[in-house]
């Protein structure tokens, strides 16, 4: 029998599992927790124990947006990147029930393998999501939305019924998960008689009994991403909705949490063009929300203090300009990061719709998560080096600080609130494309990268056609 071709291992070799298995069982019993959940939940890169995560939209049924496996290599490179933590979203409810037990399976197989791979796994729960999700055909949008999501109160029947579709989810999909986030809006809420955050409570009081009648310990959050849309407004271009924002998550904090782990608030205000415009555009400042305070009321309740910032690593296919094209936001990345230091808040988690094509900014925020104040071009810089031989990558930084300069999320930002740009010798598309093609790739990846240099260097060539395009010049 030739080496490697024996059906059972050597003796020596099922001894160690043999013990590897008896300490798994141990840790089994003495903590209620697997071995390499408990390895996930001890490793966290990024300074001070800060939760990094990065949530991928992943298993959604009904939007073109959302992918069906991750792309190759992606665990190991957000963890070579220093995140810690990878965060999904439950969508079986969209699913027949015919098909649900292979979307669980596969959310449970995902976790194990984010688990084997040192990082933590979050799981997002919508909340009053109808039973009529899994007939649709397509994405609701308008009064379709708004029918499909219940008012809890008028319709006890649907609130009992989702409680208990979650807890089966739950069970049979994410039960190693090592945290859940109770999601307010966008998908959630509703307008009418009864509808208000005390709604929203009663699906995180209900989710946190579900995670104590399956006997779990992970954390339970409360994120108040569009809580606005629990009986104030579905509409995010006018104030109204914003200042909701930031008075309901006030409300969330100041209330009655002691079920809950965490808060999570979106923090719109401190980064994102499209609360900007709309403040500006009423001749208004946008709220300093959240606050060094509200981080500190959250923690003197004995609670951590998430940050979810949204669109800026990668924005959906609403935006064409930056849907599968390179883009680099480092300047906005940097003021993000530097604010979120500032607020003293537990984590961050940001997010990928493509992540192939945002290597560069999920990248940057790695680097920014660990040091707030490292230039933005020495960040360009690094990341160049990963994919240029040593004798381009100051050629190839050029071109990366070209196309930071003409970010199409700063191009969105009322004039005031844009950032200055770096420092940069090419001054056209043309002349970006002419250094690009004097770059060679790395013929190996130094890295676990999401895409091989030469490929990457393609989609980049591809980009700023696709922006002179755009811009016409």
């Amino acid at each position: 029998m030739t080496c490697g071709s024996s059906s059972s291992p050597p003796k020596p070799a099922r001894k160690r599992l043999v013990e590897r298995f008896r300490i798994g069982c141990l840790f089994l019993l003495l903590f209620g927790v697997s071995l390499p959940r408990m390895l996930a939940q001890s490793s966290m890169a990024g300074k001070g124990g800060r939760l990094l995560g990065i949530y991928v939209f992943a298993g959604e049924r009904l939007t073109a947006d959302s992918t069906e496996k991750l792309p190759a290599r992606f665990m190991p490179f957000v963890k070579y990147c220093g995140y810690n933590t990878l965060e999904f979203c439950d969508y079986s409810f969209e699913y027949p029930e015919s098909e649900r037990a292979k979307v669980l399976s596969a959310s449970r197989t995902r976790i194990a393998d984010a688990h084997r791979e040192g990082l933590r796994v979050f799981i997002i729960l919508l909340t009053n999501m109808s039973r009529d999700w899994a007939s649709l055909q397509g994405e609701p949008r308008g009064e379709a939305l708004t029918r499909i999501m219940f008012n809890p109160l008028t319709r006890p029947d649907e609130f009992k019924q989702r409680v208990e579709d979650v807890q089966k989810s739950i069970a049979k999909g994410y039960s190693e998960a090592d945290g859940f986030e109770v999601f307010a809006g966008d998908w959630g809420g509703c307008l009418g008689v009864g509808c208000g955050i005390e709604q929203y409570f009663s699906f995180g009081r209900a989710y946190a009994q579900v995670l104590k009648n399956l006997g779990l310990r992970s954390q339970l959050t409360l994120n108040t991403w569009a809580i606005a849309n629990w009986g104030t407004s579905l509409e995010p271009d006018k104030t109204t909705f914003w200042d909701a924002e930031t008075d309901l998550s006030r409300k969330v904090i100041d209330g009655d949490i002691t079920f809950a782990d965490a808060v999570t608030l979106p923090g719109h205000n401190l980064y994102r063009g499209l609360v900007r415009t709309v403040y500006t555009k009423a001749n208004r400042s946008v709220p300093d929300f959240p606050d060094p305070i509200a981080t500190q009321r959250i923690h003197a309740k004995g609670k951590r203090a998430y940050l979810w910032p949204h669109f800026i690593v990668d924005d959906d296919r609403g935006r064409k300009m930056t849907w599968r094209k390179v883009h680099f936001e480092v300047r906005y990345l940097k003021e993000l990061a530097e604010k979120s230091r500032a607020l003293g808040v537990d984590g961050t988690f940001v997010n990928a719709y493509n992540p192939p094509y945002q290597m560069g900014n999920i990248f940057a925020y790695g680097q920014l998560n660990r040091d707030p104040a490292l230039p933005a071009r020495t960040i360009l810089k690094k990341f160049a080096a990963l994919i240029a031989r040593p004798g381009d990558v100051e050629q190839l930084t050029e071109v990366f600080t070209f196309l930071e300069n003409h970010s199409w999320w700063g191009s969105q930002m009322p004039v005031q609130y844009r950032l200055k740009p770096l420092p940069c010798k090419i001054g056209t598309y043309e002349e970006a494309r002419a250094n690009l093609s004097k770059v060679t790739p790395l013929s190996q990846r130094p890295a676990p990268l999401l895409m091989a240099p030469k490929d990457y260097l393609t989609e980049v060539t591809s980009t700023l056609a696709f922006m002179q395009q755009q811009y016409g010049h």
